[in-house]
């Protein structure tokens, strides 16, 4: 009857949609009700305006090309879609979908969205707890049924709830996934949960109290999914497709796995960090919450007009209310809400959410009550920081009121720094992860590189012990604990940041 539902009111609100239709096959798409003289402009600001996170004091700030950093990074395709005025202004696509190959990108080109999975499907499972299905503060293993959180000492003091796994509170391990390549087998989602054969992570389990503190987790996104498949009867894919997909029309969206051929034709192969196409193509997720969303910059705008248009009071969406998506993008702990990262206050306060997956990077940012936002994916590992380049020159032709590049100063890296510093520094659960980062020293300077991509960063140093990468934006932390441990730590932003421990 739910799953009847959904569909019902799917089918009703597509034949309403007004959404700009994109041609399968065209690399470019303008909105006809702007005029495309300026459009055009914009689009040219954007490619030749690509800004660093980061300019050091007294210096130059100086703007790349998109054709530069592309090159730069060896990235094969991007695709943009920018959001202005509550509409999808433009929409372009960029190099190819297969490196070395004729295969051009096209706005169609479906991308991994990685975990920018985890705010779309945010959306979703609040549907749920809107229709009283599921309610946002129990202990969700009333609802689990396949599959039980385990009991342990954390959860005796607080149970763990939707609000907790939605919010990467819920104190559950398991940062990201490594996802299985097309030779290897795909485990089932009670293997994930129990670390079991075949698949490649270790058990699900909780490790604080449940609303103590903010630890980002696929793994209670993972857990989440096992709820809303126990809960609906149907799969999170077929859930996801009936409650959101069909209604916001992104009919190049799914989070089906293996990708469905009629898709498959137009995906995007990864390119990890040796820049060639990945064999097979491209990994599998089956963590569809967390990880497993394949779309379009055109699909997760829709989603993204959408969200802005049901904010305003003269928009009833079918999906969520106002109330409930005010509730999504409210911090919880800083500085997530339910599923997307939330910034700013007021008119100007911004939701986001970027995501990886091995041979693919994404992000998008989004101003609910400006009516503006953009949308980047590329297939790259090289690239991860490309995004936010775009998203940058986005901001600067768009006048928006942060993403900006911000200036530092910059003192002389020491003789200590290069001799304590370089190194190899992993999670401290295992030595050899997907996360790990590697230190190195190279003719007086530091250099940093993250997990697979192959580029390394150069580390600018702040203050003692603490330095700075000019293309993220990210803060690098060294000091030891106890005086004999070392450790890193990689500040992603204000409330968000990484510890890894040194591997001799």
């Amino acid at each position: 009857m739910l799953k009847f539902a959904l569909f019902a009111i799917s089918f009703f609100y597509a034949i309403l949609c007004i959404y700009p239709r994109q041609s399968y096959g065209e690399n470019m798409f303008l909105n006809n009700s702007v005029n495309q003289s300026q459009i055009e402009e914009r689009i040219r600001l954007v490619e030749n305006g690509l800004l660093p996170a980061i300019a050091i004091a007294g210096l130059p700030v100086s703007k790349t090309t998109l054709d530069q950093q592309m090159k730069q990074y060896g990235v094969p395709a991007v695709s943009i879609a920018v959001i202005n005025d509550e509409e999808i202004e433009w929409a372009k696509s960029y190099g190819v979908l297969e490196a070395k190959s004729n295969r051009a990108a096209h706005i169609s080109s479906l991308f991994q969205a990685g975990s920018v999975s985890k705010p779309v499907a945010a959306f979703g499972v609040l549907s749920l707890v809107q229709n009283k299905t599921i309610d946002l503060n129990e202990d969700v293993n009333r609802r689990l049924i396949s599959w039980k959180v385990p009991e342990n000492e954390y959860t005796e003091l607080q149970k763990v709830s939707l609000k907790h796994l939605l919010s990467h509170t819920s104190g559950f391990n398991v940062i990201g996934f490594d996802g299985y390549r097309q030779n290897e087998k795909v485990p089932l989602l009670m293997d994930m949960l129990n670390g079991s054969s075949p698949a490649n992570n270790p058990l699900m389990k909780v490790e604080f109290k449940p609303g103590e503190r903010m630890s980002y987790s696929g793994g209670g996104y993972t857990v989440m999914q096992q709820l809303v498949e126990d809960t609906t009867n149907v799969s999170f894919a077929d859930f996801m497709d009936s409650s959101v997909f069909q209604s916001l029309e992104m009919s190049r969206s799914t989070m089906s796995y293996p990708l469905p051929p009629y898709l498959s034709k137009d995906a995007a192969f990864a390119h990890p960090a040796n820049g060639l196409p990945m064999e097979g193509g491209y990994k599998t997720y089956p963590e569809s919450a967390a990880a497993g969303l394949w779309s379009t910059p055109i699909d997760i705008s829709k989603w993204l007009v959408h969200i802005q248009d049901s904010l305003s009071d003269d928009h009833q969406s079918p999906i969520l209310t106002k109330e409930t998506l005010q509730l999504m993008l409210t911090h919880h702990i800083a500085p997530y809400g339910l599923g997307p990262v939330v910034n700013g206050d007021g008119k100007n306060i911004d939701f986001s959410h970027k995501g990886r997956t091995d041979g693919f990077a994404c992000g998008f940012v989004a101003f609910p009550f400006l009516g503006k936002g953009v949308v980047v994916m590329i297939n790259s590992d090289n690239g991860s920081c490309l995004v936010d380049e775009i998203i940058r020159g986005v901001s600067e032709a768009y006048e928006w009121p942060s993403y900006k590049t911000s200036l530092r100063k910059e003192i002389s890296i020491s003789k200590k720094d290069l001799k304590e510093c370089p190194g190899r520094y992993g999670t401290g659960e295992e030595e050899n992860d997907i996360y790990d980062v590697v230190v190195s020293e190279e003719s007086g300077e530091l250099f940093i590189r993250f997990g697979h991509a192959s580029i390394p960063y150069k580390l600018h140093k702040a203050e003692e012990n603490k330095f700075f990468l000019i293309e993220t934006g990210f803060e690098v932390l060294f000091y030891e604990e106890d005086g004999t441990t070392k450790k890193l730590v990689v500040v992603i932003h204000a409330g968000f940041d990484r510890s890894f421990n040194k591997f001799e």
